[in-house]
């Protein structure tokens, strides 16, 4: 028995010391870099100063004692090195900056969840005041960023755009020496700054951005009246809403736990302590899969042409035509980091050609057989071409051979010239395959090259642009692929929101494509696009009443005008040109909430002021709520999302119910056509409709996503299994053939929805 407990005992203090020591660790990278800056320092005059204002001392005890490291330490170092301070660029002062980053998220990665609340308290004490000198390095450093940021886009076609959309002026005026910041604006122009475009991408946009983030920083606490106690307070704040979420880990606690995180990221302070909580609690809240199949069905085709030969082989003139019988295939390779499709073009080139060399003729046939491949990686914002490669072997049979001369020599002329020929004939195959490896690697790899532009132009431009203007485009996005199917992994939040706090349910199984959606993925893209960003427009905007009760007001023309931007071959239903034209103006906070819960799907949008419709309730202290509620059942044709009842509008005003209404709102839960998905503009549409007639109008969807052009011949995506459980929605599509009476019962359907009247349409399912 004792020697039992002897060894639990000393099991135990093995765990802990190795955890200990992982934890006390300093990686290479920064051993490296200090001791870089450590010798430099040494032979600088400057160095004992550096030494003081970067507190390297106790940096260096973190390093070399055997202790284990405390994340403050290294996050005032970092802090330091962030400062803006003239001398700061050296490449080695960078250098140890990128070292102690990565240092640092691995440190609060390292932390336990039991601790977060606790290390709220240890950081209290890692308070470090803003002064006016650090103030003015900050300023000086997004100045500086934005000038360079101007002179890239000197020479731009889009400049003037571009200074009306970052609002360059007033950019210009705010970091003056001595100007009054107006942080709105300046939180809007950060948040722009790396919207719609390859920003991400250029040093002069991103430099500018993280300047500029700093900047904003640093204001944030210098403007608070007591900022020590402002810092303490939060983190109290922040303690006591972990320890409620472990008590009761329900998203409103969940929601309170990120909006004291994103105070303090939103002042750069304890980074530790606001990574380690993102960590452990703030996971990816979409994820997406699709099968083999699906994504390489539109790689493959056959190939059957003709093409002429005239090139020089082997030193001969070689001509005559050849054909070319083959098949172009995709197929996923394993990758972790990207989702890898690699293109095979396999098959034969029968040829028949004469070759010309000194006088002499040889006519030949010949068979090459190839294969080439060319890879496409693609990490979530961009397509990366691979090298092509190919491979050829070539075998020839003589058909006759003349040696051009004439007479009693000729036969044995000509027979010398076929025995040469045949010597010569493994080095002139070599040569054809050689010849033929280039040739099919050269038009093979067009071809992908070609496919590819198109396919990242489609991507950017119909997809990546509007969420980077939109300013949802997930913080994190990672591409995966394995032989049988492709993931992406993405989370959806910004400052002050919150991730998924559990990883997904499990993927569908044997589904063709299938999506993992969290209802943080939704309702923070929502307060960003149609609340927050809004508010922020407002706040600027000469003369615009300040509300931030006001979000984002979406114009029924400016709508529709930018959907026809977007997909010109939308058709969008007409309107009467002398209506009045709508104009909705969601709430500034929670504009849309998602729950999926208990298999139902709960959607509540969250009005501020509506114009055109008539006989609208005036909104003086609330807003007007519109919440619609849908069971998830499964039918023998598939998943059904039911409507239940009619959507409840009421308006909701603190601690008062005024105005209450059952009216009818479609939701459009899907039935995206990728060639022109019209629901965007359906939705605000029949918003608009309810409002003005008073009517219940649910609607059925035949399927969730239709795709269009190449891929009708594949077939419709339909869905096969849906559930809404735990703040998850999981839907799993297959692939089912299209035919003609599918077509005819679309024909149908659409001819009675034309024939109902606007009092008599039918109620139906969303599907």
């Amino acid at each position: 028995m004792r020697t039992t407990s002897i060894i639990v005992t000393l099991a135990a203090w093995f765990w802990i010391s190795a955890a200990d020591m992982a934890r006390a660790a300093a990686p290479s990278a920064v051993v490296e870099a200090w001791t870089a800056v450590d010798r430099w320092l040494d032979r600088s005059p400057s160095g004992p100063g550096w030494r003081k204002f970067l507190g390297s001392d106790d940096l260096e005890r973190q390093i070399t004692a055997s202790v284990t490291p405390q994340p403050a330490t290294v996050a005032a170092v970092l802090k330091q090195l962030r400062s803006g301070a003239p001398g700061l660029e050296h490449a080695r002062f960078q250098a140890l900056e990128n070292a102690l980053s990565a240092w640092l998220l691995q440190l609060s990665q390292s932390l336990p969840i039991s601790e977060l609340a606790g290390q709220c308290e240890q950081a209290a004490d890692a308070f470090e005041p803003v002064s006016e000198q650090e103030l003015a390095w900050h300023r000086a450093a997004a100045q500086e960023a934005y000038e360079n940021l101007e002179k890239y886009l000197a020479d731009n076609p889009h400049r003037e755009d571009w200074a009306k959309f970052l609002y360059s002026e007033q950019v210009r005026y705010q970091l003056r020496a001595n100007a009054a910041p107006n942080l709105p604006l300046l939180e809007l122009v950060a948040q722009r700054v790396t919207a719609g475009h390859d920003a991400r991408e250029i040093s002069q946009f991103v430099r500018f951005r993280q300047a500029l983030d700093r900047y904003l920083q640093a204001q944030r606490v210098a403007l608070e009246d007591a900022p020590r106690h402002a810092y303490k307070a939060r983190l109290a704040a922040l303690a006591e809403r972990l320890e409620e979420y472990a008590d009761d880990p329900s998203t409103v606690n969940l929601d309170r736990v990120a909006e004291k995180v994103g105070e303090l990221a939103q002042r750069g302070q304890a980074p530790w302590l606001v990574q380690a909580v993102r960590h452990h609690l703030f996971h990816p809240n979409l994820f997406v899969e699709a099968s083999a199949d699906l994504v390489t069905y539109g790689t493959r085709r056959n190939v059957d042409e003709v093409n002429p030969v005239a090139e020089c082989l082997d030193g001969s003139w070689v001509q005559g035509s050849g054909r070319t019988i083959g098949q172009v295939r995709g197929a996923l390779a394993p990758s972790d980091k990207y989702i890898l499709l690699i293109n095979h073009f396999e098959g034969q080139t029968y040829s028949d050609t004469l070759a010309f060399n000194s006088g002499a003729t040889i006519a030949s046939r010949g068979v090459t057989r190839f294969h080439a491949h060319k890879g496409v990686a693609f990490d979530g914002l961009q397509f990366v071409e691979l090298p092509t490669y190919a491979q050829a072997r070539t075998n020839t049979q003589t058909k006759w051979v003349d040696s051009g001369r004439d007479g009693l020599l000729a036969c044995v002329a000509d027979r010398i010239a076929w025995n040469r020929v045949q010597q010569r004939r493994p080095r002139s195959e070599a040569a054809a395959a050689r010849s033929a490896e280039r040739r099919v690697s050269r038009r093979f790899g067009q071809g992908v090259d070609e496919a590819i532009t198109k396919a990242e132009k489609n991507y950017r431009e119909k997809l990546l642009y509007w969420l980077l203007n939109q300013e949802v485009f997930p913080e994190q996005i990672k591409a995966s692929s394995t032989p049988d199917a492709v993931q992406l992994a993405a989370m959806q939040l910004q400052a002050g929101q919150a991730g998924a706090p559990s990883g997904p349910p499990a993927a569908p199984a044997a589904a063709a494509m299938s999506i993992r959606l969290h209802e943080t993925a939704i309702n923070n893209a929502a307060a960003i696009a149609l609340g927050q960003a809004g508010l922020l427009v407002r706040q600027i905007e000469a003369g615009a009443r300040r509300d931030e009760r006001r979000g984002r007001t979406l114009r029924r023309d400016e709508v529709r005008a930018a959907i026809k931007r977007q997909f010109p071959d939308a058709k969008l239903p007409e309107i009467d040109p002398d209506e009045e034209a709508w104009e909705m103006t969601f709430a500034a906070r929670e504009p849309v909430r998602v729950q999926f819960e208990r298999s139902r799907i709960t959607i509540t949008l969250r009005i501020r002021e509506f114009g055109g419709a008539t006989d609208f309730p005036e909104l003086p202290e609330g807003d007007l709520m519109i919440e619609a509620i849908y069971e998830i059942k499964q039918t023998a044709d598939g998943p059904v999302a039911e409507l239940l009842d009619a959507p409840l509008v009421w308006y909701g005003a603190p601690g008062q119910t005024k105005y209450r209404q059952h009216l009818g709102i479609w939701l459009g839960l899907g039935a995206w056509d990728w060639s022109t998905p019209t629901e965007i503009l359906g939705l605000l549409e029949e918003v608009e409709y309810q409002l003005e007639v008073r009517e219940v109008f649910p609607t059925r969807l035949e399927g969730l996503i239709q795709l269009g052009g190449q891929w009708a011949g594949y077939g419709n995506l339909q869905p096969q299994t849906m559930s809404a459980q735990n703040g998850w929605l999981t839907i799993g599509w297959k692939c089912v053939a299209k035919d003609d009476s599918d077509e005819a019962k679309s024909a149908e359907r659409a001819a009675d929805a034309g024939a109902a009247t606007d009092s008599e349409r039918p109620a139906k399912s969303i599907r």
